[in-house]
């Protein structure tokens, strides 16, 4: 009996393995191969066995509704795609290793398979994530604003699941809000609605209606079987972390069980639409009554009460574009800059457009949410901005996603907002570390540094742009480990890493902290905790323990910078993109002069400020950055000799007047 168990289950493994390895078409191929061949031999039940085995336990627990079920599903698609960039890893290398063989240079193949790999792998991660559904999007959704960090084919593909998820059929909308308001059909609720959605996304769909009255609405209706898919993913999530973190041992760069933890708290917020409209009263009104002027600047809709339900939340419709749609739109025109020209009814008149003003207002209003009011919107993706162009305002949609603070976090928040502003690196770090965020593997001076990129969005600080895993990172970036994140803290994290996805997509740079330190010091005196820094105190910045802090003028400074290196490296037909130039800002090499100087030194850090450049394209940007610096020295030498030589003549001419006077003096007398 053991003996013929043993090729049984050795036949699962190989088919288990099988289902992760190989995509679904190969998979089939295998298999009906391995049948095929192992027929004459020892008969097809020692194949078709094991795959009857594993087909009818993988439906076993999809009908069981089992956690595990969703893990296999995902695992079966995501294996194969990780496997991919194994191959292509393994390709890239074989052909840097030939290229040092034979003395060529492959850096421009490697960077094409690269891409090719890139643009492939973007568009199986948006099938995956779509075709699954539930918490799968919001993490999609997290990373398709991540354009500081992930390529741009990824942050294009993964955008669409801010407001173009799959929606649910007309019979489904029609019958939920018959059952909320007791009526026969959406004609007897509205003048007119649109029965093909607005928009789509995780939790819910949005349809156009206008009321009796002839008003603008947007009606928002929860989608079907959302709910338990969403808890059953965050079940499967939090079992497998928990296993890996607490009864594996194995820890990685970040919390991620005290994340999915709070994600468990809040996602089933979610679904309490009642609350999500309280919510959305509640902000709009604080912002509404703001004393400050570009809070002001930030509306939200307002609810139609009597058509609110447990299912479907009616509210105002805000007239515009959201900030989704104004980056496709962008991404459209530089597609089409080339040659010929979308379709002008396609087109959205963005002449008017200010994101950096835009976005400053944005930060205000989340300086009073979470200071003044105590409760903020916690998911300011594009998808959820709307560009309310006639008043030239930001619009704040979809408030299922909103975290309450008690005034303990508030207090602690305020601190280390004020110490980000206007504080010394021990200052900040001894704020992180009461905010009961643990970060392992570096020392306090480098501490401030991930205290910035946490709590502030600000872009002039090169690690912001990068990723621990990056190569190209700074040794202490990659030890980091955050080995705690209390979960109320954690909401004010992730509405930060989606306000610097903004900055990086509108190429902005502002400082949460420096637009929130008004609010949090009002926060302090209000709940009497003493400030960490004095109000009118010496400014110590986030470089150095003695160097001032970067003013708004430094910043544009160097953000002019990089945007005039970018261009030059443009019109030379050299590397210019964001991530290509990451290494140099990091580096500090801003400016062709400096480029240049480190190539003359032959200093060894240039290796890495141009390591993602060919071998070809670092020595052409060595060469040309010298050649330029070097007419650029003989510009100065030829215009301070001719000044030299105008000021000699000057004084030639004035002392030659000075002399003739003094000879018509001479002689008069």
């Amino acid at each position: 009996m053991v003996v013929g168990l043993v090729p049984k289950l050795g036949g699962m493994a190989v088919v288990a393995t099988l289902q992760f390895a190989l995509r679904r078409r190969q998979r089939r191929n295998a298999v009906l191969a391995s049948a095929l061949l192992s027929a004459p031999l020892a008969g097809p039940h020692l194949v078709l066995e094991p795959v009857c085995a594993v087909y009818v336990l993988r439906q076993l627990l999809r009908w069981a509704g089992h956690p595990a079920a969703r893990q296999l599903a995902f695992l079966d698609r995501a294996c194969p795609l990780l496997l991919d960039y194994l191959r292509t890893i393994l390709r890239a290398r074989g052909l840097r290793r030939r290229g040092e063989a034979d003395g060529t240079d492959k850096s421009k193949e490697i960077a094409t398979l690269w891409e090719e790999r890139h643009e492939v792998g973007a568009a199986e991660l948006h099938s995956i994530l779509e075709d699954l559904g539930g918490f799968y999007l919001k993490v999609g959704q997290v990373f398709g604003i991540k354009q500081d960090l992930l390529p741009a084919c990824y942050t294009r593909r993964l955008r669409t699941l801010f407001d173009q998820c799959k929606a649910d059929e007309a019979s489904y909308v029609a019958q939920v809000l018959s059952r909320e308001f007791g009526r026969g059909d959406a004609s007897e609720l509205f003048a007119s609605f649109d029965s093909a959605p607005l928009a789509s996304a995780t939790i819910a769909q949005v349809h156009l209606a206008r009321s009796r009255t002839g008003q603008k609405l947007a009606v928002k209706v929860l989608h079907k079987g959302v709910r338990e898919l969403m808890e059953r993913d965050l079940a499967n999530m939090i079992w497998f972390a928990e296993l890996v973190q607490e009864r594996l041992g194995l820890r990685f760069n970040v919390d991620q069980l005290s994340i999915l933890r709070e994600y468990r708290a809040i996602v089933p917020a979610e679904f309490d639409f009642k609350s999500e409209v309280a919510y959305m009263e509640r902000i709009g009104t604080r912002l509404r009554l703001s004393s400050s002027e570009a809070a002001g600047r930030v509306v939200t809709p307002t609810a139609v009460p009597e058509l609110c339900g447990g299912k479907v939340i009616t509210m105002t419709f805000l007239e515009g574009p959201t900030f989704a749609q104004i980056l496709d739109e962008q991404e459209r025109m530089r597609d089409f800059s080339g040659g010929g020209d979308p379709e002008p009814a396609e087109r959205l008149n963005l002449e008017s457009f200010r994101p950096q003003e835009l976005l400053s207002c944005l930060l205000v209003a989340y300086g009073e949410q979470i200071f003044e009011e105590g409760v903020f919107h916690g998911d300011p993706h594009p998808g959820n901005l709307v560009w309310v162009r006639d008043q030239n305002e930001v619009g704040l949609i979809d408030f299922g996603e909103c975290k309450e603070l008690d005034d303990r976090t508030v207090g602690l928040l305020a601190k280390m907002t004020v110490a980000l502003a206007a504080g010394g690196r021990e200052t900040i770090a001894d704020c992180l570390d009461a905010t009961g965020v643990v970060v392992e593997g570096v020392a306090n001076d480098f501490k401030a540094t991930v205290a910035t990129i946490l709590f502030d969005c600000r872009m002039d600080l090169p690690e912001a742009h990068l990723s621990p895993f990056d190569e190209n990172a700074p040794e202490e970036m990659r030890l980091v480990s955050v080995r705690t994140v209390p979960e109320d803290v954690f909401m004010v994290i992730r509405v930060v890493a989606l306000l610097r996805g903004l900055m990086a997509a509108f190429s902005c740079d502002l400082s949460a902290s420096r637009a929130w330190e008004p609010f949090a010091r009002r926060a302090l005196k209000r709940l009497g905790i003493p400030s960490p820094v004095p109000e009118r105190g010496p400014t110590v910045g986030h470089h150095t323990a003695a160097s001032p802090a970067p003013s708004s003028s430094s910043i544009r400074s160097i953000i002019r910078d990089m945007k005039l290196l970018a261009r030059w490296m443009s019109q030379r037909g050299l590397p210019h993109d964001r991530l290509s130039l990451t290494p140099l800002a990091v580096h500090g090499v801003t400016n062709i002069r400096r480029l240049a100087e480190l190539t003359m030194t032959k200093d060894p850090i240039l290796d890495s400020a141009l390591a993602r450049f060919s071998r070809e394209d670092q020595r052409r940007a060595k060469e040309l950055a010298v050649e330029q610096e070097r007419e650029g020295i003989w510009r100065d030498q030829a215009r301070a000799k001719l000044q030299k030589l105008e000021g000699v003549q000057k004084t030639t001419k004035k002392k030659s007047f000075k002399s003739r006077l003094k000879r018509l003096f001479v002689s008069a007398s």
